[in-house]
């Protein structure tokens, strides 16, 4: 005989299924940077570590995981730039100029393109497989439609 479970395990057991689905949540998030910093990389952005104090100071002004430009200083001179700060999985920051921003803007469209592209392959070769060959699933068999067909009365004369 099953003893019923107490109130403080039900709790427990809520608890771990909330850490399980957050969890998957952070992986998909972790996924999803390293993929766009692999796209910066192929674009032409240059990766730089927040290996000293002030740069570790200027990664945590920027607002994470997000593209935006910025004026920069190249060799001395201000010049309108590109970054993008991770705080997170490389704990850098990557610069490009107007050239990466393009190729990146581009790479990222082809990869957008290409992940509708299978998407949509995986669903039509999903719907073309004959499921039926299986049997009846989990589901059940399919239902019994009874139709009643109304036959008006007998007219008397």
């Amino acid at each position: 005989m099953m003893r019923p479970l107490t109130r403080e395990a039900v709790q427990r057991v809520i608890a771990v299924t909330a850490l399980l689905f957050l969890c998957v949540g952070c992986v998909s998030e972790r996924e999803k940077w390293e993929e766009t910093e692999q796209i910066l990389i192929a674009a032409g952005f240059k990766m730089q570590p927040a290996d000293t104090p002030e740069r570790q100071m200027e990664l945590a002004t920027l607002p994470p995981h997000k593209l935006q430009s910025q004026q920069l200083r190249a060799s001395g001179t201000r010049t309108m730039g590109y970054v993008y700060a991770d705080p997170d999985v490389c704990h850098c920051v990557f610069i490009g100029d107007d050239k990466a921003y393009q190729a990146f803007a581009q790479l990222s469209l082809q990869k957008k393109l290409a992940d509708e592209y299978r998407e949509a392959s995986e669903m039509a070769e999903n719907a073309a497989f004959n499921w039926d060959m299986w049997g009846p699933g989990f589901w059940g068999p399919p239902p019994v439609v009874v139709v009643h067909e109304h036959v008006p009365p007998p007219v008397r004369h």
